[in-house]
């Protein structure tokens, strides 16, 4: 029979294989540092869709941008590279 949730060019099974929710730029470090530590890939969905599906690329770890912190409270902050494990 033709079951189309079986079929792997299904493009509803083309998802990652997880999902973070960052809220502020430590939790876009820490997941840049774990995906890195496991050999993972990483894609981000900063606003809607898209077109090339790079936002829902199967077998990566997925950063939706959505509830991340737009703005400092205090104005704009300058990022501190040095706190990235460089090795």
């Amino acid at each position: 029979s033709d079951d189309w949730g079986s079929d792997p060019t299904n493009p509803s099974l083309n998802l990652p294989s997880k999902v973070l929710f960052p809220v502020v730029a430590s939790d876009v470090v820490a997941a840049v540092n774990f995906a890195k530590e496991h050999g993972l890939e990483i894609s981000v969905k900063n606003s809607g869709h898209s077109y090339q599906g790079a936002s829902s690329k199967k077998d990566t770890l997925l950063l939706n941008m959505s509830r991340y912190t737009h703005y400092a409270p205090t104005g704009i902050t300058d990022c501190d590279a040095s706190i990235l494990d460089n090795t």
